[in-house]
């Protein structure tokens, strides 16, 4: 009895187009795996952490945005009725503190849970809240030249705008 074993071309090119369709199927399994825990994952972000906080967010803008308004107005005034430098330096040191304070309070806790499950959001988020802060100082500096209708609500909305962008794209970046 002799065995014969004739391998064809035909024979070889199916096992390859098998092997190569076994390779997508486990690729493709990959990555639907990968993209569900991923949209899970920032489900998990904008459900857990930032939904929850999304007011306080919110109102510390309106908040900040009243009181850089009145703060401005009333160093203005004080300049206008040509109140001591000293007076003037020291009102405009606390206001600008005040507004810190208020900002950073405000997210220091938030912060802390952002950067407790996402280190990348965190320093995007950081570095918004500090351009914040320094669009603040920088408009109270500018109380000399202030004029009724001058306001920083445009650049804190925008602020707002960037901080929130950040948030909801989280993860995704």
């Amino acid at each position: 009895m002799e065995f014969k074993c004739e391998i064809t071309i035909g024979d070889c090119l199916t096992a390859l187009s098998m092997l190569v369709s076994f390779g997508v199927f486990c690729w493709q399994l990959y990555k639907s795996r990968k993209d569900h825990r991923e949209d899970t994952r920032s489900r998990w972000f904008l459900d857990v952490v930032v939904m929850p906080n999304l007011d306080s967010i919110t109102v510390l803008y309106d908040n900040v945005v009243k009181k850089a308004d009145e703060f401005v107005v009333l160093l203005h005034e004080m300049y206008k009725s040509n109140k001591g430098a000293q007076d003037i330096n020291r009102t405009l040191a606390k206001d600008q503190r005040e507004l810190k304070d208020l900002v950073k309070g405000t997210y220091d806790h938030f912060q802390a849970i952002v950067g407790a499950t996402e280190v990348d959001v965190s320093k995007r988020l950081n570095k918004k809240v500090d351009d914040l802060v320094d669009l603040l100082t920088i408009y109270l500096d500018a109380y000399e030249g202030y004029e009724d209708g001058t306001s920083v609500k445009e650049k804190v909305l925008l602020n707002h705008q960037e901080v929130l962008a950040i948030l909801y794209n989280g993860l995704n970046k």
